[in-house]
Protein backbone atom coordinates (compact mmCIF):
# COMPACT_ATOMS: atom_id res chain seq x y z
CA UNK A 1 0.00 0.00 0.00
CA UNK A 2 2.75 2.68 0.68
CA UNK A 3 4.64 2.42 -2.95
CA UNK A 4 1.17 4.14 -4.24
CA UNK A 5 1.78 7.51 -1.23
CA UNK A 6 5.51 7.23 -2.67
CA UNK A 7 4.64 7.39 -6.27
CA UNK A 8 2.33 10.39 -5.64
CA UNK A 9 4.57 12.18 -3.38
CA UNK A 10 7.56 11.72 -5.34
CA UNK A 11 5.71 12.89 -8.83
CA UNK A 12 5.04 16.20 -7.39
CA UNK A 13 7.56 16.79 -4.34
CA UNK A 14 8.06 20.30 -5.80
CA UNK A 15 5.06 21.44 -5.67
CA UNK A 16 4.59 20.06 -2.60
CA UNK A 17 6.94 22.50 -1.02
CA UNK A 18 5.60 25.16 -3.12
CA UNK A 19 2.18 24.75 -1.79
CA UNK A 20 3.14 24.38 1.73
CA UNK A 21 4.67 28.18 1.08
CA UNK A 22 1.57 29.68 -0.22
CA UNK A 23 -0.70 28.60 2.41
CA UNK A 24 1.80 29.84 4.92
CA UNK A 25 0.58 33.12 3.56
CA UNK A 26 -2.87 33.17 3.37
CA UNK A 27 -5.71 32.01 4.96
CA UNK A 28 -7.53 27.78 5.31
CA UNK A 29 -9.24 26.92 1.84
CA UNK A 30 -12.01 24.10 2.02
CA UNK A 31 -10.45 21.30 2.53
CA UNK A 32 -6.52 22.80 1.97
CA UNK A 33 -3.93 22.64 3.61
CA UNK A 34 -2.58 25.15 6.55
CA UNK A 35 1.67 25.78 7.00
CA UNK A 36 3.56 23.45 8.84
CA UNK A 37 4.58 26.22 10.76
CA UNK A 38 0.87 27.31 11.70
CA UNK A 39 -0.92 24.30 13.90
CA UNK A 40 -3.59 26.67 14.69
CA UNK A 41 -5.16 26.82 11.78
CA UNK A 42 -6.98 23.04 11.19
CA UNK A 43 -6.67 21.04 7.99
CA UNK A 44 -9.88 20.09 7.00
CA UNK A 45 -10.02 16.50 6.09
CA UNK A 46 -13.62 15.39 4.76
CA UNK A 47 -14.16 11.14 4.44
CA UNK A 48 -16.93 9.30 2.99
CA UNK A 49 -17.98 5.67 2.80
CA UNK A 50 -21.35 4.37 1.41
CA UNK A 51 -20.89 1.70 4.15
CA UNK A 52 -22.63 1.88 7.19
CA UNK A 53 -20.94 2.64 10.91
CA UNK A 54 -21.59 -1.52 11.70
CA UNK A 55 -19.70 -2.40 8.22
CA UNK A 56 -16.36 -2.93 7.32
CA UNK A 57 -15.47 0.87 5.43
CA UNK A 58 -17.82 2.52 8.22
CA UNK A 59 -15.72 0.75 11.02
CA UNK A 60 -12.48 1.78 9.00
CA UNK A 61 -13.59 5.53 8.89
CA UNK A 62 -13.60 5.79 12.52
CA UNK A 63 -10.19 3.86 12.87
CA UNK A 64 -8.97 6.35 10.06
CA UNK A 65 -10.09 9.27 12.18
CA UNK A 66 -8.87 7.48 15.61
CA UNK A 67 -5.15 7.18 13.79
CA UNK A 68 -5.58 11.12 12.11
CA UNK A 69 -6.07 12.55 15.10
CA UNK A 70 -3.57 10.69 17.41
CA UNK A 71 -0.51 11.03 14.89
CA UNK A 72 -1.97 14.99 14.01
CA UNK A 73 -4.00 16.07 17.03
CA UNK A 74 -5.75 19.78 16.51
CA UNK A 75 -3.56 20.21 13.31
CA UNK A 76 -6.45 18.17 11.64
CA UNK A 77 -10.05 19.19 11.62
CA UNK A 78 -11.89 15.36 10.66
CA UNK A 79 -14.99 15.18 9.74
CA UNK A 80 -16.50 11.56 8.42
CA UNK A 81 -19.60 10.78 6.58
CA UNK A 82 -20.68 7.46 6.46
CA UNK A 83 -24.12 5.57 5.30
CA UNK A 84 -23.92 7.34 2.13
CA UNK A 85 -24.99 10.70 3.84
CA UNK A 86 -23.04 12.64 1.00
CA UNK A 87 -22.82 10.55 -2.39
CA UNK A 88 -23.84 7.12 -3.83
CA UNK A 89 -20.57 4.89 -4.58
CA UNK A 90 -19.79 6.28 -8.02
CA UNK A 91 -20.68 10.17 -7.07
CA UNK A 92 -18.13 9.51 -3.91
CA UNK A 93 -15.34 8.90 -6.33
CA UNK A 94 -16.25 12.04 -8.47
CA UNK A 95 -16.93 14.22 -5.58
CA UNK A 96 -12.89 13.33 -4.81
CA UNK A 97 -11.76 13.92 -7.94
CA UNK A 98 -13.30 17.17 -7.43
CA UNK A 99 -11.80 18.18 -4.36
CA UNK A 100 -15.01 18.08 -2.52
CA UNK A 101 -14.09 15.59 -0.25
CA UNK A 102 -10.53 14.93 0.20
CA UNK A 103 -10.72 10.65 0.83
CA UNK A 104 -13.28 8.16 0.12
CA UNK A 105 -13.63 4.81 0.77
CA UNK A 106 -14.71 2.87 -2.14
CA UNK A 107 -15.99 -0.24 -3.00
CA UNK A 108 -14.97 -1.91 -5.64
CA UNK A 109 -17.92 -1.70 -8.21
CA UNK A 110 -17.43 2.00 -8.28
CA UNK A 111 -13.83 1.87 -8.82
CA UNK A 112 -14.40 -0.25 -11.90
CA UNK A 113 -15.82 3.24 -13.04
CA UNK A 114 -12.70 5.33 -13.08
CA UNK A 115 -10.60 2.05 -14.68
CA UNK A 116 -12.62 -1.08 -16.36
CA UNK A 117 -8.79 -2.51 -15.86
CA UNK A 118 -9.59 -3.25 -12.26
CA UNK A 119 -12.08 -5.51 -12.85
CA UNK A 120 -9.22 -7.73 -13.18
CA UNK A 121 -9.16 -8.11 -9.50
CA UNK A 122 -12.20 -10.28 -9.49
CA UNK A 123 -11.34 -12.50 -12.33
CA UNK A 124 -11.86 -15.50 -11.32
CA UNK A 125 -9.79 -17.31 -8.70
CA UNK A 126 -7.16 -15.71 -10.29
CA UNK A 127 -5.00 -15.81 -6.58
CA UNK A 128 -4.25 -18.60 -5.06
CA UNK A 129 -4.28 -16.10 -1.99
CA UNK A 130 -4.88 -13.01 -0.32
CA UNK A 131 -1.20 -12.32 0.32
CA UNK A 132 -0.32 -13.02 -3.09
CA UNK A 133 -3.58 -10.74 -4.19
CA UNK A 134 -1.83 -7.51 -2.54
CA UNK A 135 1.35 -8.71 -3.44
CA UNK A 136 0.37 -8.26 -7.06
CA UNK A 137 -1.40 -5.05 -6.31
CA UNK A 138 0.79 -3.54 -3.75
CA UNK A 139 3.67 -4.42 -5.51
CA UNK A 140 3.49 -5.88 -8.90
CA UNK A 141 3.47 -4.61 -12.44
CA UNK A 142 -0.02 -5.24 -12.79
CA UNK A 143 -1.40 -3.02 -10.03
CA UNK A 144 0.31 -0.04 -11.15
CA UNK A 145 -1.33 -0.68 -15.27
CA UNK A 146 -4.59 -1.18 -13.63
CA UNK A 147 -4.34 1.76 -11.07
CA UNK A 148 -2.88 4.72 -13.56
CA UNK A 149 -6.29 5.31 -14.92
CA UNK A 150 -7.22 6.35 -11.76
CA UNK A 151 -4.27 8.96 -11.01
CA UNK A 152 -5.03 10.20 -14.20
CA UNK A 153 -8.26 10.89 -13.37
CA UNK A 154 -6.58 13.23 -10.40
CA UNK A 155 -7.10 11.00 -8.13
CA UNK A 156 -4.37 8.32 -5.86
CA UNK A 157 -5.12 4.86 -4.13
CA UNK A 158 -3.66 5.48 -0.56
CA UNK A 159 -4.72 2.17 0.37
CA UNK A 160 -6.04 -1.15 -0.40
CA UNK A 161 -7.95 -4.12 1.56
CA UNK A 162 -9.92 -7.27 1.11
CA UNK A 163 -13.55 -7.27 2.15
CA UNK A 164 -13.85 -10.75 2.77
CA UNK A 165 -14.44 -14.18 0.59
CA UNK A 166 -17.33 -13.51 -2.00
CA UNK A 167 -20.35 -14.92 -0.09
CA UNK A 168 -22.95 -16.36 -2.88
CA UNK A 169 -26.47 -16.63 -1.37
CA UNK A 170 -30.05 -17.26 -2.50
CA UNK A 171 -33.45 -18.08 -1.48
CA UNK A 172 -34.29 -21.00 -3.12
CA UNK A 173 -31.78 -24.11 -3.44
CA UNK A 174 -28.08 -24.68 -2.30
CA UNK A 175 -25.27 -23.72 -4.64
CA UNK A 176 -22.87 -26.50 -4.64
CA UNK A 177 -22.66 -26.75 -8.69
CA UNK A 178 -23.10 -24.66 -11.47
CA UNK A 179 -26.31 -26.49 -12.55
CA UNK A 180 -27.54 -24.94 -9.24
CA UNK A 181 -27.42 -21.35 -10.73
CA UNK A 182 -29.88 -22.14 -13.47
CA UNK A 183 -33.04 -19.69 -13.69
CA UNK A 184 -32.07 -17.62 -10.53
CA UNK A 185 -31.87 -14.06 -10.49
CA UNK A 186 -28.54 -12.79 -8.20
CA UNK A 187 -27.32 -9.18 -7.52
CA UNK A 188 -23.97 -8.45 -8.75
CA UNK A 189 -21.95 -5.15 -7.73
CA UNK A 190 -20.20 -4.98 -11.08
CA UNK A 191 -19.56 -5.84 -14.15
CA UNK A 192 -16.86 -8.67 -13.63
CA UNK A 193 -19.53 -10.12 -10.62
CA UNK A 194 -22.09 -10.09 -13.70
CA UNK A 195 -20.08 -12.20 -15.83
CA UNK A 196 -19.16 -14.32 -12.99
CA UNK A 197 -22.84 -15.03 -12.19
CA UNK A 198 -23.78 -15.41 -15.64
CA UNK A 199 -20.56 -17.54 -16.55
CA UNK A 200 -22.25 -20.09 -13.49
CA UNK A 201 -25.48 -20.26 -15.24
CA UNK A 202 -27.63 -17.13 -13.37
CA UNK A 203 -29.01 -14.11 -14.51
CA UNK A 204 -27.24 -11.42 -12.74
CA UNK A 205 -28.93 -7.96 -12.03
CA UNK A 206 -26.84 -4.96 -10.94
CA UNK A 207 -27.79 -4.09 -7.79
CA UNK A 208 -26.29 -1.39 -5.36
CA UNK A 209 -25.87 -2.86 -1.89
CA UNK A 210 -27.84 -0.65 -0.18
CA UNK A 211 -31.04 -1.27 -2.10
CA UNK A 212 -30.39 -5.61 -2.10
CA UNK A 213 -31.85 -5.94 1.20
CA UNK A 214 -34.80 -4.58 -0.52
CA UNK A 215 -34.93 -6.40 -4.05
CA UNK A 216 -34.54 -9.30 -2.13
CA UNK A 217 -37.67 -8.97 -0.18
CA UNK A 218 -39.93 -7.34 -3.53
CA UNK A 219 -38.72 -10.64 -5.70
CA UNK A 220 -36.88 -8.61 -8.15
CA UNK A 221 -33.72 -10.67 -7.22
CA UNK A 222 -33.36 -14.22 -6.04
CA UNK A 223 -30.03 -13.96 -4.42
CA UNK A 224 -26.60 -12.54 -4.20
CA UNK A 225 -22.76 -12.20 -4.63
CA UNK A 226 -21.51 -10.10 -2.41
CA UNK A 227 -18.70 -9.70 0.34
CA UNK A 228 -18.99 -11.82 3.50
CA UNK A 229 -18.33 -8.33 5.32
CA UNK A 230 -21.36 -7.04 3.90
CA UNK A 231 -23.52 -10.15 4.16
CA UNK A 232 -23.99 -9.72 7.92
CA UNK A 233 -23.93 -5.97 8.91
CA UNK A 234 -26.76 -5.30 6.36
CA UNK A 235 -29.09 -8.55 7.76
CA UNK A 236 -29.40 -10.44 4.57
CA UNK A 237 -29.32 -13.45 6.41
CA UNK A 238 -32.82 -12.12 7.13
CA UNK A 239 -33.86 -12.72 3.98
CA UNK A 240 -31.81 -15.26 2.19
CA UNK A 241 -31.77 -19.21 3.34
CA UNK A 242 -28.68 -20.74 1.20
CA UNK A 243 -25.01 -19.15 1.51
CA UNK A 244 -22.12 -20.56 -0.25
CA UNK A 245 -18.48 -19.47 0.90
CA UNK A 246 -16.91 -19.46 -2.19
CA UNK A 247 -13.95 -18.86 -1.19
CA UNK A 248 -11.12 -17.09 -3.60
CA UNK A 249 -13.90 -17.29 -6.48
CA UNK A 250 -13.72 -13.16 -6.74
CA UNK A 251 -11.78 -11.24 -4.68
CA UNK A 252 -13.29 -8.31 -2.78
CA UNK A 253 -11.20 -5.16 -2.53
CA UNK A 254 -12.04 -2.12 -1.03
CA UNK A 255 -9.98 1.10 -1.45
CA UNK A 256 -8.97 4.11 -0.06
CA UNK A 257 -8.62 6.65 -2.37
CA UNK A 258 -7.78 10.61 -1.73
CA UNK A 259 -7.48 13.71 -4.00
CA UNK A 260 -4.30 13.51 -5.99
CA UNK A 261 -3.76 17.61 -5.92
CA UNK A 262 -4.76 18.04 -2.26
CA UNK A 263 -2.51 15.34 -0.76
CA UNK A 264 0.42 16.24 -2.69
CA UNK A 265 0.11 19.83 -1.77
CA UNK A 266 0.07 19.33 2.01
CA UNK A 267 3.04 20.02 4.30
CA UNK A 268 5.55 17.70 4.16
CA UNK A 269 5.25 17.34 8.23
CA UNK A 270 1.26 16.63 7.84
CA UNK A 271 1.71 14.19 5.00
CA UNK A 272 3.64 11.93 6.81
CA UNK A 273 1.85 12.11 9.73
CA UNK A 274 -1.26 11.44 7.59
CA UNK A 275 0.68 8.28 5.63
CA UNK A 276 1.43 6.38 9.09
CA UNK A 277 -2.44 7.12 10.17
CA UNK A 278 -3.32 5.58 6.69
CA UNK A 279 -0.71 2.53 6.77
CA UNK A 280 -1.93 2.05 10.38
CA UNK A 281 -5.76 1.60 9.15
CA UNK A 282 -5.10 -0.32 6.55
CA UNK A 283 -3.01 -2.58 8.37
CA UNK A 284 -5.63 -2.99 11.00
CA UNK A 285 -8.45 -3.54 8.53
CA UNK A 286 -6.43 -6.71 6.97
CA UNK A 287 -5.77 -8.12 10.07
CA UNK A 288 -9.42 -7.64 11.36
CA UNK A 289 -10.69 -9.23 8.18
CA UNK A 290 -8.66 -12.38 8.19
CA UNK A 291 -9.62 -12.60 11.60
CA UNK A 292 -13.19 -12.12 11.25
CA UNK A 293 -13.69 -14.11 7.82
CA UNK A 294 -14.77 -17.24 9.75
CA UNK A 295 -16.44 -15.62 12.37
CA UNK A 296 -19.07 -14.20 9.77
CA UNK A 297 -19.76 -17.93 8.29
CA UNK A 298 -20.63 -18.82 11.89
CA UNK A 299 -22.80 -16.24 12.30
CA UNK A 300 -24.60 -16.91 9.09
CA UNK A 301 -25.22 -20.38 10.32
CA UNK A 302 -26.48 -18.71 13.76
CA UNK A 303 -28.86 -16.42 12.23
CA UNK A 304 -30.65 -19.80 10.41
CA UNK A 305 -28.51 -20.06 7.02
CA UNK A 306 -27.31 -23.09 5.31
CA UNK A 307 -23.70 -22.17 4.64
CA UNK A 308 -21.87 -24.61 2.09
CA UNK A 309 -18.20 -24.76 1.52
CA UNK A 310 -17.12 -26.18 -1.60
CA UNK A 311 -15.41 -29.36 -1.78
CA UNK A 312 -12.81 -29.42 -3.88
CA UNK A 313 -14.40 -31.25 -7.07
CA UNK A 314 -17.19 -28.61 -6.76
CA UNK A 315 -14.89 -25.68 -6.96
CA UNK A 316 -12.95 -27.50 -9.87
CA UNK A 317 -16.44 -27.15 -11.54
CA UNK A 318 -17.01 -23.82 -10.90
CA UNK A 319 -13.71 -23.10 -11.84
CA UNK A 320 -14.18 -24.64 -15.32
CA UNK A 321 -17.56 -23.02 -15.98
CA UNK A 322 -15.64 -19.74 -15.47
CA UNK A 323 -13.19 -19.85 -17.81
CA UNK A 324 -15.51 -18.05 -20.11
CA UNK A 325 -14.65 -14.99 -18.26
CA UNK A 326 -11.32 -15.02 -19.10
CA UNK A 327 -11.92 -14.83 -23.12
CA UNK A 328 -14.31 -12.21 -22.50
CA UNK A 329 -12.18 -10.07 -20.27
CA UNK A 330 -9.16 -10.75 -23.17
CA UNK A 331 -11.34 -9.23 -25.53
CA UNK A 332 -12.13 -6.01 -23.39
CA UNK A 333 -8.98 -5.46 -21.96
CA UNK A 334 -6.18 -7.41 -23.99
CA UNK A 335 -4.67 -10.60 -23.74
CA UNK A 336 -1.15 -9.56 -22.55
CA UNK A 337 -3.00 -7.52 -19.27
CA UNK A 338 -4.80 -10.47 -18.52
CA UNK A 339 -1.25 -12.75 -18.96
CA UNK A 340 0.54 -10.46 -16.75
CA UNK A 341 -1.80 -10.70 -13.78
CA UNK A 342 -2.07 -14.60 -14.10
CA UNK A 343 2.02 -14.70 -14.05
CA UNK A 344 2.20 -12.55 -11.70
CA UNK A 345 -0.28 -14.18 -9.25
CA UNK A 346 1.57 -17.71 -9.42
CA UNK A 347 5.15 -15.94 -9.04
CA UNK A 348 4.77 -12.96 -6.35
Amino acid sequence: MKFRIKSVLTASLLFALSAAMVYAGGGQQSGGAASSGDRRTPIVIKVSTVQLPTQQMGIGLKQLEDNIKKELGDWVDFRGYDSAQLYSGAEELEAVGRGEVQMVFAIGGAMETISNRIQIVKLPWLFPSLATAYKVLDDGETGRQIFAPVDQAGMAVLGLFSSGSATVANNKRPLRVPADFRGLKMRAPGKMDTLNINSLGANAVVTPSEETYSAVQQGVIDGMSTPSTVFVPRRFYEVQKYVTNSDNMSMQIGYLVGNKSWYNGLPAEFRAGLDRAIDATITQMRRDVEEQDAELYARMAQEGCEVHNLTDNEKAQWKAASEAVYVEMERELGADLIALARRESSTL
